[in-house]
């Protein structure tokens, strides 16, 4: 089918999410997670009258949706399948929840979490750390379907901080240091990373443990006393 009448291409975001406080949020499927759902409402948002109802002297313009959340995913509460088939896509028992109606929400449990890790965030800080560290999909760029992207939980929870091991080795002398050391307090990971090209650029990635899991790994340890996680990396060469 072709439409032929109407069809302006007009964006079709309004309401809330167009809020100038609010962050709107668009959706893509847990199983296509690279291209936007086919209802996803396109920005940008044009405002034309002030909350008074008085007329804007000049059209605002606001760059809406900010990110895209996940939709899609199984829930326990929604209409059952034995009621209704067609709620169960993977048919495994669990009815599937889609709509910006489940990725808003998606984005909200991910916002708490950033607020959990760092309570000194005002909510200016959540949404930034939400869009920059957002994985970039669709129209490479900031794009009026997928906002900056879609949201990365870890990256936006955990971000990278930058840190160098001090230590210079070239294999020839024959005399490597048993140990190198770098040390992080927060929670997340290390990524130790070797970019000697043109031979090898390689990485390897450090898990660390959240409070819950070292207070039942350590339970006489004070998991909030800022205790260092360990990982052991061997390197082996083969001459």
């Amino acid at each position: 089918m072709t439409l032929n009448e109407f069809d302006t291409k007009s964006p079709t975001i309004f309401g809330q999410s167009a809020a100038i406080n609010a962050r709107g949020v668009g959706a893509v499927n847990y199983f296509d997670q690279d291209n936007p759902a086919v209802f996803t409402s396109a920005g940008p948002t044009t405002i034309l009258f002030n909350p008074d109802g008085t007329r804007k002297a000049t059209p605002e313009i606001r760059f809406k949706p900010d990110f895209t959340g996940i939709q899609g995913t199984d829930t326990s509460f929604f209409v059952p399948p034995e009621l209704d088939p067609n709620t169960d896509v993977e048919g495994n028992g669990f009815p599937n929840f889609f709509g910006t109606s489940a990725s808003a929400p998606h984005a909200t449990a991910i916002a708490a979490l950033i607020k959990q890790a760092n309570p000194n965030f005002t909510p200016q800080q959540i949404y930034e750390r939400l869009e920059s560290t957002a994985r970039d999909i669709g129209v490479p760029g900031r794009d009026d379907l997928n906002g900056f992207g879609l949201i990365n939980a870890y990256d936006a929870i955990f971000p990278v901080v930058p840190a160098n091991l001090s230590f210079t080795d070239d294999f020839e002398d024959g005399n490597l240091a048993n140990v190198y050391e770098t040390r992080s307090t927060g929670d997340g990971r290390i990524r130790v990373s070797s970019d000697n090209q043109p031979l090898a650029a390689n990485q390897v990635i450090l898990d660390s443990f959240p409070p819950v899991i070292r207070d039942r790994l350590l339970p006489d340890e004070q998991a909030n006393a800022g205790r260092d996680s360990l990982n052991e990396l061997i390197l082996r060469v083969n001459t």
